[in-house]
């Protein structure tokens, strides 16, 4: 990650390739599955998530995604002591791949949002049913950040059905939020803004119908409230919410 961060990509690469690497060989071995070993799996997985926006395949957050099923793998495949798994391990592939989608062009974005989310969906479904674990916040900050990372920065728009695919991808993690009875993955004041880029990235005002822009005031509001309820307002949130009508009446 160190080596990443300073700009060498290709002294990244190698150090991913070598933990990838003892990692096999560790799997190779005959090892009782425990917190240390878990920690070898989420070394590897972070060597290659740190890498992740460096291509534009995927190739980096597939191969921190394999490693993750691994782990899985291992945990299951133990039936000894129980270890339960560490969910930054799941919250880094996840935030790897929102940093890989970021390097897609918004032309190719419908089928790899919708694709990646419903991998980051199922990796959930996976947590809690076979691991016993609960996605956190970030688990869900990371799946809003994935669904509008194609066009985040971007002067392309990208196709109408693309934005609105990953709209409602952006809808229903934040309707898993806040919905009554959970109180272990609220919403958190990078959740809010995360919000209101999604709506400058996925609703932007000169492609909507007067219909369509309505009901964008009314979502807006709607978060906007219940970002201040919950007393999660920010300058960065504040400032994107109020770039999104600067230039509108």
């Amino acid at each position: 990650s160190i080596t990443v961060a300073k700009g060498d990509i290709s002294g990244g690469q190698v150090a991913a390739k070598k933990a990838q690497a003892l990692l096999d060989e560790l799997q190779h071995q005959r090892f009782e599955f425990c917190s240390i070993s878990a920690s070898c799996f989420g070394s590897a997985i972070k060597a290659w998530s740190s890498l992740c926006g460096k291509s534009e395949d995927g190739e980096y957050a597939n191969r921190a995604e394999d490693v993750m099923h691994q782990l899985i793998e291992a945990s299951q495949s133990f039936r000894g002591l129980y270890v339960p798994l560490d969910i930054i391990h799941f919250n880094n592939v996840f935030d790897a791949w929102a940093r890989e989608l970021a390097a897609i062009k918004p032309d190719k974005s419908r089928g790899s949002v919708a694709s990646v989310v419903t991998n980051m969906q199922h990796a959930i479904k996976q947590m809690r049913e076979c691991n016993n674990i609960q996605p956190d916040t970030s688990s869900f900050n990371h799946i809003i950040r994935a669904c509008y990372a194609p066009w985040a920065a971007r002067g392309e728009i990208g196709y109408d059905d693309n934005r609105s695919v990953a709209m409602g991808l952006v809808v229903e993690a934040y309707m898993e939020m806040t919905k009554d009875g959970n109180n272990v993955y609220r919403p958190d004041a990078h959740t809010y803004a995360h919000m209101f880029k999604a709506i400058a990235c996925l609703l932007p005002s000169d492609s909507l119908s007067s219909d369509d822009y309505a009901e964008k005031l009314v979502l807006c509001k709607t978060i906007f409230e219940s970002c201040c309820r919950e007393g999660q307002m920010t300058k960065s949130a504040f400032w994107v919410l109020s770039k999104l009508f600067r230039d509108e009446n």
